[in-house]
């Protein structure tokens, strides 16, 4: 493997970014795999 180059076997996963409703976020509620959350950008449509 080249210097500064990962393979995908090799890549940790740092974070993943989740969307969705509400209600198909709350299904995530006691998940063992979540650790920490924060949410970013919360908007109401406008229109």
């Amino acid at each position: 493997m080249e210097r500064g180059k990962t393979s995908s076997e090799d890549a940790k996963i740092l974070g993943v970014v989740v969307h969705g409703t509400k209600e198909e976020l709350i299904e995530l509620i006691n998940n063992p795999l979540i650790k920490a959350t924060s949410f970013g950008v919360i908007t109401d449509p406008i229109y």
